[in-house]
């Protein structure tokens, strides 16, 4: 399970939203900074601004959300996200994104990335902004 949160900025006729911060439950863990169990580096490319929080190391609480960091696409643009655990333990990667805001990642499409296994090296998958996705902040897990 993903613990690193960030947000999706999506724009579109450079339309600006304001969206209230959306009550999303916070994922639980039973190990974590102990066990160097950790996501360590997460960045896009591609984007009209992209992320970049690499050697983040481990977050208490094993959970963190960051709140300022964001990236840009426009719909139906592409945005590629890279990922890649902790030196110490392989992970296994799943990618959110609340496209349509309604604070659950359980609706279909949202699940937009699932690792084909666990390791230490960088996993990538581009995930292209769908048309049907407003323009505003977007939530990603």
């Amino acid at each position: 399970m993903i613990k690193f949160y960030a947000k999706l900025l999506l724009l579109v006729f450079s339309a600006a939203s304001s969206v209230a911060v959306a009550q999303y439950c916070a994922p639980t863990f039973s190990n974590g900074c102990a066990f160097g169990d950790q996501i360590e580096n997460f960045y896009t490319t591609g984007g009209a601004t992209n992320i970049t929080n690499m050697a983040s190391g481990c977050s208490a609480g094993n959970y963190s959300y960051y709140s300022t960091m964001s990236c840009s696409q426009l719909q139906g643009q592409d945005i590629t996200l890279n990922m890649q655990a902790g030196p110490n333990w392989g992970q296994g990667f799943k990618v959110w994104i609340d496209w349509d805001n309604n604070q659950s990642f359980a609706d279909i499409g949202e699940l937009v990335y699932t690792s084909p296994g666990s390791g230490v090296t960088v996993n990538t998958a581009t995930v292209t902004v769908p048309f049907s996705a407003s323009a505003g902040t977007k939530r990603m897990r």
